[in-house]
């Protein structure tokens, strides 16, 4: 399989965690829905850009916006499960919404292939992730393999840990050749892809009523 192919199956394989989470909507706990437009949001725009670049068109613009939309849910995700004020979201939103204007038409182009957004909602992501995590690492009484919200900030951790390592190399070009270029695009596609398999164990473990609640 040449790493074309492999992007294309890792990217087009969020659908099946997006589709089965709409097959699951009644049955799963309302803190999880910003969880399904995540996936629906990304399954889109997998479907747009592969549609894109068969058409010989570039998909930065869309994936420029995408990243931001992204950002924005996930914020959504982690004030639900931290039952954080509305106020707090808007804090990191309009942070984060100052950093892609900034990364998009101040640095560069919304044309361009950008990565100081990237970098800073994986870190982000990656923080909040961490947090969940340890308190729910102490909290829960059960299999924490069981516990979706485990499952969900464990991969966002592992995605997003590496992610903000890929954009890094981008952002700063420290002197990298073409092959270890490569080497980075093939594993983070190949994380992608079993994390899109992991999120579909984590929806199957997604209950209507939670077992678990964060407390603070």
């Amino acid at each position: 399989m040449n790493i074309f192919l492999l992007n294309v199956v890792s990217g087009l394989s969020i659908s099946i965690p997006a589709l089965l989470i709409l097959r699951r909507i009644k049955k799963i706990h309302s803190s999880f829905y910003p969880f399904a437009v995540l996936l629906w949001v990304g399954a889109l725009n997998e479907i747009l850009s592969f549609i894109m670049i068969l058409t010989k068109q570039h998909n930065l613009v869309n994936s420029n916006v995408y990243v931001l939309m992204e950002f924005f849910i996930i914020l959504f995700l982690f004030r639900n499960w931290n039952g954080w004020r509305v106020r707090t979201v808007a804090v990191l939103m309009a942070i984060g919404l100052a950093v892609w204007i900034a990364d998009n038409f101040v640095l560069h182009s919304l044309s361009d292939n950008n990565s100081l957004f990237r970098l800073f909602y994986s870190l982000v992501t990656m923080l909040m992730a961490m947090g969940v995590l340890s308190v729910t690492i102490l909290e829960e009484r059960k299999s924490l393999f069981k516990n979706p919200t485990f499952l969900i900030s464990l991969i966002f951790i592992i995605f997003y840990s590496f992610k903000a390592v890929y954009e890094s190399f981008n952002l700063f070009q420290i002197g990298i050749n073409s092959n270890f270029h490569y080497n980075l695009w093939l594993v983070l596609s190949i994380i992608n892809l079993i994390a899109n398999m992991g999120y579909t164990l984590a929806i199957l473990c997604i209950q209507k009523k939670l077992p678990f609640t964060i407390r603070y």
